[in-house]
């Protein structure tokens, strides 16, 4: 017997052939379908997350605008305390500064000591709104006569001063000579944080 190909082999062979292509190619459309949409998600993801960051960079750069421009607005505000432990050398200089201005002699200062053992000043117990300031005085002195005009141009800057200086009590005499006082004492406070 001839054992070789005969027409209903052939057709057997290429009905399975055909078969097995068929079920491959579907394989790979289902696969490959699957691997494209978790691919097109993938990509949805990263254009959304591209956009938020352009966004959020965006507001990013927005604020970091608004910092810049703000920037003399936050100099002057830490400019309104003192620090504990360079007020007094600051309020020296300030004030030696405003008495120079306004045609004054070189006063004299008195730092009180405090009853906690600080050698930096007397506090007051009142903290002032809870953040970590308190009140600190001390007390200034002219050694001579001067006139009134230049004793109000010297308490005007002592007023705008920054860190803020408030006048507590002051000791204005009249002298002998015409439109001159005298001030013995000068209690002045300044915010310490």
């Amino acid at each position: 017997m001839n054992r070789g190909l005969t027409a209903t082999k052939l057709r057997a062979v290429l009905i399975t052939a055909l078969i097995v292509i068929i079920a491959a190619a579907s394989a790979g459309f289902y696969f490959g379908s699957q691997y494209l949409y978790n691919f097109a998600i993938e990509t949805s993801k990263a254009t959304i997350n591209a956009t938020s960051s352009n966004g959020e960079s965006a507001e990013l750069q927005k604020l970091q605008q608004s910092l810049a421009a703000q920037q003399a607005v936050i100099a002057k505000t830490n400019a309104l305390f003192a620090t504990d432990s360079t007020y007094q050398t600051q309020v020296v200089t300030d004030i030696n500064r405003y008495a120079a201005a306004a045609g004054l002699p070189t006063p004299s200062y008195s730092f009180n000591n405090s009853t906690t053992g600080s050698s930096m000043g007397g506090r007051s117990s009142s903290q002032k709104g809870g953040l970590g300031r308190s009140n600190t005085s001390f007390t200034v002195s002219l050694p001579s006569s001067v006139s009134y005009n230049s004793m109000l141009t010297f308490l005007s800057g002592i007023d705008q001063n920054l860190p803020k200086l408030e006048v507590t009590s002051i000791d204005l005499k009249r002298d002998t000579k015409q439109g001159n006082v005298t001030t013995p004492a000068l209690s002045i406070q300044v915010v310490v944080r």
